[in-house]
């Protein structure tokens, strides 16, 4: 009897070892996706800081450029003022030709266009 209880105890003693094998293999597996699943959401707030500094600037140089294109406007209508009712369109660009190149050494289109290091979705830190 002893000897029967001795087997049955050794035989739940193996079982034992081969439920913890599977669930040490199933808690490291779990472990590793968990770990790819922050390494995958710490990429995506990498990506999306870098879409709001993007989306910052891009805002930024649209309000530069319509401030610039009110500016040309005004000037427009202060060189057709200034040309007088009677002027042809040779006359007015002549008198709108000084404002407009000030406003052009003001303005460098390359330089509000450029957006930052790293576009589209390079990580910027």
């Amino acid at each position: 009897m002893i000897l029967i209880l001795a087997d049955s105890f050794r035989t739940s003693v193996e079982r034992l070892d081969t439920i913890a094998e599977r669930f040490s293999v199933e808690v490291d597996s779990a472990d590793a996706k968990v770990d790819e699943l922050l390494a995958k959401l710490n990429t995506v707030r990498v990506h999306t800081r870098c879409l709001r500094k993007q989306v910052a600037y891009a805002t930024s140089n649209a309000d530069k450029i319509m401030h610039i294109e009110m500016e040309q406007m005004d000037a427009e209508e202060l060189s057709a003022e200034s040309a007088g009712p009677g002027a042809t369109s040779g006359d007015q660009a002549a008198v709108a030709s000084p404002v407009l190149s000030s406003l052009a050494l003001d303005f460098n289109v390359e330089d509000l266009l450029r957006m930052p290091q790293g576009f589209p979705y390079s990580p910027v830190s």
